[in-house]
């Protein structure tokens, strides 16, 4: 349903004095929009959707170009988002703690890294909106961290099942979302390929491995396009024939390139604003390409 409204009258409440986490947030959120619409680029509504979620500000144009070429659910904040995000946070974290060695003879250093891990996982799912893949993504790292922290080993069907009820307890009603079915159904088909996918190189030259990768890449995106086919058609009525080699290009270049750019800029916004302007800038520059090559 679509509708226009007009304000009429409107009245100014009292902000309360300590706002809640999930407030804070917002407002995070909402700093970075006002933020993005000072950039005079096309592409800032999907930097910034890239970033947070947020889809204020992509044009009708860059939705439908996304659509037609069957990459629109790289602007939503999924696994490989929220994990990178954590990965970097933890990473930093982890330099800091071999500064104190010692801490190693108390407890392993997985373990102090654990839980950072799964902090840093939820903080950046709430920032990206609390989206349903997001929400997947935080339940099934918690629920892995949980298992490498008691040496316990799950089944990994058995872990993406146990993830699914979890969720569906707090939210019944996901189960009738395309979200739900589309991102869990994308798990599946990850782990089922991973099952029988046994080949690692790990013993090969190094040419003879990046290559090896190369094709275990190309291979799982048409398996994983033709695995998810049925569930597309169903819910969307329509499939994109170019969607295989462009998510081959569209994949590692948003979910890597542009997205490590992106959180260098967010990590350096509140010490050095200008510097993340730049970064973003170069970002924004690397998008445009990409939609003119679109």
């Amino acid at each position: 349903l679509h509708s226009q409204a007009q304000v009429l009258t409107a009245k100014r409440l009292n902000l309360p004095a300590t706002l809640s986490l999930i407030e804070q947030v917002d407002q995070l959120r909402l700093r970075l929009r006002e933020h993005f619409q000072t950039f005079s680029s096309d592409s800032r509504g999907v930097l910034l959707g890239l970033l947070t979620g947020d889809r204020a500000l992509i044009s009708n144009q860059d939705q439908q170009l996304y659509q037609q070429a069957g990459i629109a659910h790289l602007l939503a904040i999924s696994g490989p988002h929220v994990l990178l995000a954590a990965a970097v946070l933890t990473w930093a974290f982890g330099l800091i703690l071999n500064c104190f060695p010692r801490l190693y003879l108390r407890m392993e250093r997985p373990r102090w890294l654990l839980p950072i891990f799964v902090l840093a996982v939820l903080g950046y799912a709430l920032l990206a909106g609390w989206q349903l893949p997001a929400q997947r993504t935080v339940i099934m790292t918690a629920l892995v961290a949980g298992l490498a922290w008691w040496r316990l080993r799950w089944p990994t069907f058995k872990l993406l099942t146990v993830a699914a009820a979890i969720l569906l307890l707090f939210d019944p009603l996901a189960v009738l979302s395309a979200g739900f079915w589309l991102s869990f159904g994308a798990v599946w088909v990850l782990l089922w390929l991973a099952r029988r996918s046994s080949e690692t190189g790990d013993d090969l030259p190094f040419t003879q491995r990046v290559w090896l990768r190369i094709k275990q890449f190309v291979s799982l995106q048409w398996l994983i396009t033709l695995g998810l086919l049925p569930l597309v058609l169903a819910v969307f009525g329509q499939f994109s024939w170019v969607a295989i080699p462009v998510n081959l290009v569209a994949i590692p270049l948003l979910s890597f390139v542009v997205l490590g750019l992106n959180l260098l800029g967010l990590l350096l916004w509140p010490l050095l604003p200008s510097l993340a302007d730049q970064v973003w800038q170069w970002d924004l520059w690397i998008l445009q390409q990409f939609h003119q090559a679109l």
